[in-house]
């Protein structure tokens, strides 16, 4: 790919990056979700051992991610941002090299502007550093050399693509492990066209090299949980935990129609559905259904059906994104087609700085507030406990999290209670520097009583958040 058409690709997602990424210089936010991985990447750097230090569910790569965004920009976003830009960077490039495949270099260019508009949109990108952000790299990465070859009219697959899939497909699985699923669609189609052509020793190198790869993307995390004695706690935290968060008791194909039917995701599954009623005569339209299905099947699992989720599905509008760009290369000028799909990626993605939200009346958390009154206990060591605020008030006070469970997943107390009874054990023992809380915490924990003596007894209120109900005490 040429060096100039490089540089555009980079601009363009900078750009684009720069008003959607909650991590941008502009918006400086910090979600829940985001918050979370931020606070496990400033552990990591600190030298917190992930899952036995301190806890979250998603894969470890997502902690290596945000930990070079430490490296790269310290205690503040930019790293963050910066390390968003590259991901969406390659991801454009993969998208524009693919459609380079059926198309000219202006409707190629058009196409790649689409999925971009879909792939940062408010209601899927949700501010961005999710699991299915990265992943969606890898995801473009390999339908890029699956093109590649059915549009070679199926010429003996190289063993070399199938380990770059299984490379992809190892490093999806430990972002999150429901993942990989495409890549099974993949290993399918390679497989049968091999034994279907009773090409043995080709299917067992395919095999072979698969394999390889697989374990090649997941090595670091191999060596990373056997080096850091973290195996038990890595296996509960990204697999055995998420078989407790996922509903219990739905019926797949409930959850797999309540994905189809997300009346929230109207628009990226409109342009699914187009994108299957124009794949369905073409040569491809085999591997596009199997991937798809596969990718549905992967959103639907967990039966939640978050924003950030249809991230997955995001490749599979490409048909109907490629069929669009080219009628709009036909009925408009160039430049005139490149600002209305800008504007319209711009209007979809743009988050709103907090000033702006508070103006909406949306949600919005004065940290000022809160660092001001931690100044005279801030230290590298300070013992802070969040239990009422989320994680983002570690990361604004600065603070490496002191506690394995230094925030509460989401599930009830009754299948999971041991990050609520640990966070009434830390507050009742008093270790902790700073405690952010609501009124009557933990009253499911039967220590309400003895954590509100240990407040009164050995703390000072020091801030009350009329807006959140959300009390910070310093120790006295």
């Amino acid at each position: 790919m040429k060096l100039r058409t490089n540089f555009f690709i980079l601009l363009y997602t900078s750009v684009l990056m720069y008003f959607c990424a909650s991590s941008s210089p502009l918006l400086n936010i910090m979600f829940n979700d985001s918050s979370v991985f931020i606070a496990m990447g400033r552990g990591m750097a600190a030298g917190k051992i992930m899952y036995k230090e301190l806890f979250d569910h998603k894969g470890l790569y997502l902690y290596f991610v945000n930990y070079l965004a430490v490296l790269i920009g310290g205690n503040s976003q930019i790293g963050l941002f910066i390390v968003e830009i590259a991901f969406m960077f390659l991801s454009a490039k993969f998208i524009y090299a693919s459609f380079l495949l059926y198309a000219d270099e202006k409707v190629s260019w058009l196409g790649m502007q689409i999925i971009m508009l879909f792939a940062s949109a408010r209601l899927t990108f949700g501010g961005g550093n999710f699991a299915e952000e990265f992943a969606l790299t890898f995801q473009f990465a390999s339908i890029y050399i699956l093109l590649k070859y059915l549009n070679g009219e199926k010429a003996e697959h190289k063993a070399s693509y199938m380990f770059i899939h299984g490379v992809n497909a190892g490093i999806a699985f430990f972002l999150r492990a429901n993942l990989i699923m495409m890549w099974g669609g993949i290993a399918i189609l390679i497989g049968y066209d091999l034994l279907k052509e009773k090409n043995f020793a080709g299917f067992r190198q395919n095999l072979v090299a698969g394999l390889l790869g697989l374990l090649a993307g997941s090595a670091p995390v191999i060596i990373y949980v056997i080096v850091t004695n973290s195996v038990s706690d890595a296996i509960f935290g990204m697999f055995t935990y998420n078989l407790i968060y996922t509903k219990q008791g739905q019926n797949l194909f409930i959850r797999i129609f309540d994905t189809i039917f997300n009346l929230k995701q109207v628009i990226i599954i409109s342009a699914i559905v187009i994108s299957s009623f124009i794949i369905r005569k073409n040569k491809n339209r085999t591997a596009y259904f199997t991937l798809l299905t596969l990718s549905v099947l992967c959103i639907s699992v967990s039966g939640r059906h978050y924003g950030h989720y249809y991230l997955y599905v995001v490749p599979m509008i490409m048909p109907a994104a490629l069929q669009l760009a080219s009628l709009m290369y036909r009925r408009f000028q160039m430049k005139h087609a490149i600002v209305m799909i800008f504007a319209m990626s711009i209007a979809c993605g743009t988050r709103y700085p907090d000033y702006i939200r508070e103006i909406l009346g949306r949600r919005v958390v004065h940290f000022n507030e809160y660092v001001l009154h931690n100044e005279k206990y801030y230290s590298p060591d300070e013992k802070v406990l969040c239990t009422g605020a989320g994680a983002e008030l570690y990361n604004r006070l600065g603070v490496i999290p002191s506690q394995k469970y230094f925030y509460i997943p989401s599930n009830r107390y009754e299948n999971f209670p041991d990050p609520v009874d640990a966070q009434a054990e830390s507050i009742i023992s008093g270790v902790n520097d700073i405690i952010i809380t609501t009124p009557n915490v933990y009253p499911e924990t039967g220590r309400t009583a003895e954590i509100n003596e240990v407040l009164e007894k050995n703390y000072i209120l020091l801030y009350h958040d009329e807006r959140r109900n959300i009390d910070m005490y310093g120790r006295k």
